[in-house]
């Protein structure tokens, strides 16, 4: 509660949602690079591996790292503007001043811990999802009511 009461007294009811938005392009934006290139990567992988746990745990890691790729940028800027909103007040700012303190690499700071999360999660969740998919019954299988 001593957390809350501060950041209320220091910055207000805004102060709860500092890095609202760039919190919400950088979920977006992984959650594309996920989404996105499992599925074509299934599809390509699919032509060299059997449909097993090796070809879902590829295509999971494959599209975690695909994620990292696009959602680093926006993880930084993320972080930065929940961390120092009076540096970086938006999302916009928080590109710009990035860019013009560190260039291109400043988006990938941090591009190892981020994939092996992102990497691991990823391939746990599609994983997971196809091992359910295996169990679960089409309606078209179940009997014909008369």
């Amino acid at each position: 509660m001593a957390t809350y009461k501060n950041i209320y007294r220091v910055a207000g009811i805004g102060g709860f949602y500092a890095g609202l938005f760039p919190n919400i392009a950088r979920n977006a934006t992984v959650n594309i690079g996920e989404m996105a290139t499992y599925d074509q990567l299934k599809e390509f992988y699919g032509k060299f591996l059997p449909d097993n746990i090796i070809l879902h745990t590829t295509c999971g890691l494959s599209a975690g790292f695909c994620a990292t790729i696009v959602g680093s940028p926006f993880d930084v800027v993320k972080s930065r503007c929940m961390g120092q909103p009076e540096i970086y007040p938006s999302l916009l700012q928080g590109f710009t001043k990035t860019f013009k303190q560190g260039g291109p690499k400043a988006f990938y700071a941090g591009f190892v811990p981020n994939f092996t999360r992102l990497g691991l999660w990823t391939t746990i969740l599609f994983v997971t999802m196809e091992q359910l998919k295996r169990l679960t019954i089409h309606p078209d299988d179940l009997p014909k009511k008369n």
